[in-house]
C-alpha cells in the first residue's frame, strides 16, 4: 500500500496559484529509502512515507503536493545537529573557499567594490570567508546548528542561527548583495522568501541565487536519477518560474548564469566557460576510461601513489561525478 507523507497544506502551485497541475515523480519524506534512490516513477512502489511532485502547467514550477508544513521544514533543518561525513566532505571541507573565490570575485565586481553581504543559508560559511577575505563585511544565517556552529567557531563569522524571518528588522535594506545558495528549492513557501530578501536588498542592490534546474538538459536526460533530486528538494525550478518569482517579489534585471563560470564581465564569464567546458570533457572522459578500469586493484590504487596520497581513488570519483552536470544549476542575478 501506497504512503503519503502526511502534510495538509494547500495545493496550488506556491509561485502562481494555478492548480492545473499534473504528477511528475515520488520522492521519500521524510527519510531516504533503504536503498539510498531519491527519485521514484508514478508506477514506482518506494514502500516508505513520500510526497509526490507535481509539475504547474500554467508557470513550469515542479513542488511536492500536498506541500509539507512550514513546522515540518523547520524542524527537519533544526534536529540536525552534526554533519555526516558526505556533508563534511561536501561543505565543510577548506576546499570549498576555493570553489566560492570566483563567485566572491564576481560579487565585487558587479557592485563596484567591497560592500556589505549577507547569505541566507551560509553552511559551512567558505562564500562569506572568501568575500570577507576580499574586504566584505558579512553575515550570514543558518538553519541547521551543525553548520551554524562552524560557521561560527572555525570560520569566525557572525551568524544567526535560523531563517531569514530571524534577521532583524534593522538590517532591512543594509545589504549590497544578498546571497542564497543551495536553499530556495528546500522552502515550503519560496516566494514569501523571495519577498523579504528584497526587503534585506539595498535600494540599486542585487540578490544572487542558485538553485537547481529542472528544465535543463541534464535533468531530462536522466528523469528520475537526476542528482538533484533528493529528499529535502521541495521545489525544483525552471527559467519561466523563476522570472515569475522574481517579478512578483518586486525584483528586476533578472539575468541567469552558472555557478562554476559566472562574471558580470562578458569575456571574463567567457574564459570561466571554456574552463568548466574543458573539465566538463576531462571528467566524461576519465568517467569513461578510468572508472571500468578502476576494477583492477593497481588502477584504483594509483592516484594515491601518483600524488602521495593527496588524492585517492574515492577522492577522486567524487571528483569526476557521475553525471555531467554542466548547466544543471542556475545561477540568478536581479536587481532592486
Amino acid at each position: 500500500m501506497l504512503k503519503e507523507a502526511t502534510v495538509t497544506e494547500a495545493c496550488t502551485c506556491p509561485i502562481c496559484d494555478a492548480t492545473d497541475s499534473e504528477p511528475r515523480f515520488r520522492v521519500p519524506f521524510p527519510n531516504q529509502h533503504h536503498s539510498l534512490r531519491q527519485g521514484f516513477t508514478l508506477d514506482e512502489n518506494p514502500g516508505v512515507p513520500f510526497w509526490t511532485i507535481d509539475r504547474c502547467n500554467n508557470c513550469g514550477l515542479e513542488y511536492a503536493k500536498p506541500r509539507p508544513t512550514k513546522a515540518e521544514i523547520h524542524s527537519f533543518y533544526k534536529s540536525q545537529f552534526e554533519p555526516n561525513e558526505w556533508e563534511k566532505e561536501v561543505y565543510l571541507d577548506r576546499e570549498r573557499t576555493a570553489a566560492f573565490r570566483d563567485l566572491a570575485q564576481g560579487i565585487t565586481a558587479l557592485n563596484g567594490g567591497p560592500g556589505r553581504v549577507l547569505e541566507i543559508g551560509s553552511a559551512g560559511g567558505w562564500f562569506l570567508k572568501a568575500a570577507q577575505e576580499l574586504g566584505w563585511q558579512v553575515n550570514g544565517v543558518e538553519a541547521s546548528p551543525k553548520f551554524s556552529k562552524f560557521c561560527i567557531e572555525h570560520n569566525k563569522i557572525p551568524v544567526v542561527e535560523g531563517t531569514s524571518e530571524d534577521v532583524p528588522t534593522e538590517f532591512y535594506g543594509q545589504f549590497d548583495i544578498v546571497a542564497m545558495f543551495d536553499v530556495l528549492e528546500h522552502l515550503q513557501d519560496p516566494l514569501s522568501e523571495l519577498k523579504r530578501l528584497h526587503r534585506l536588498v539595498k535600494p540599486g542592490g542585487h540578490i544572487i541565487i542558485a538553485t537547481c534546474d529542472i528544465g535543463s538538459a541534464c535533468a531530462r536526460t536522466y528523469g528520475v536519477n537526476w542528482r538533484q533530486i533528493v529528499v529535502s528538494h521541495t521545489i525544483y525550478w525552471t527559467k519561466k518560474s523563476m522570472r515569475l518569482a522574481m517579478a512578483k517579489a518586486g525584483f528586476s534585471e533578472v539575468t541567469f548564469s552558472e555557478p562554476r563560470y559566472w562574471h558580470p564581465q562578458p569575456a571574463i564569464e567567457m574564459n570561466n566557460k571554456i574552463r568548466e567546458v574543458c573539465k566538463l570533457l576531462s571528467r566524461v572522459i576519465l568517467f569513461n576510461t578510468y572508472v571500468p578500469l578502476s576494477k583492477l586493484p593497481v588502477i584504483r590504487q594509483a592516484p594515491s601513489v601518483m600524488t602521495a596520497g593527496k588524492l585517492t581513488h574515492d577522492r577522486l570519483l567524487q571528483k569526476i561525478g557521475d553525471q555531467p552536470v554542466l548547466g544543471d544549476v542556475m545561477l540568478v542575478i536581479a536587481k532592486k
